[in-house]
């Protein structure tokens, strides 16, 4: 049993040292057990260390098959456009993988604007 208890308060000073939040407790009157809450934030911590691996093997360009494919994806009639269309088509998908990819205008210290934007609009009159 010291085993485990030496293993999660090692797991949890990794996600703290990452800057990831302590793993949740369960209440004291909760049905749900300690092992699940720990298994769950275990994953989650497993989930974000391979989002920042993943990140640092992004390319620099992305692949052109991966643009069309995104291109074909939002117009299923990409490939009978005219040249000039398809070419405008790919810079509006590169411009999404850039943001996609942390390389556009978003950041995280400027996520309040972007949400305050949606929240700014009208919402729409139901009839």
């Amino acid at each position: 049993m010291a085993d485990v208890e030496q293993q999660r308060a090692a797991f949890e000073a990794a996600m703290v040292a990452a800057g990831y939040a302590k793993p949740e407790r369960p209440w004291v009157c909760s049905v749900v057990t300690g092992d699940y809450l720990w298994q769950r934030d275990q994953d989650r911590f497993v989930g974000f260390q391979l989002a920042f691996a993943s990140q640092a093997q992004v390319p620099d360009e992305p692949d052109q098959a991966l643009l069309i494919s995104m291109a074909t994806c939002l117009n299923h009639g990409f490939g009978l456009l005219p040249a000039d269309r398809q070419h405008a088509m790919l810079r509006d998908m590169r411009k999404l993988w850039d943001e996609v990819m942390g390389r556009g205008f978003y950041s995280p210290k400027c996520r309040e604007r972007y949400t305050s934007m949606l929240a700014a609009a009208p919402a729409p009159e139901v009839r």
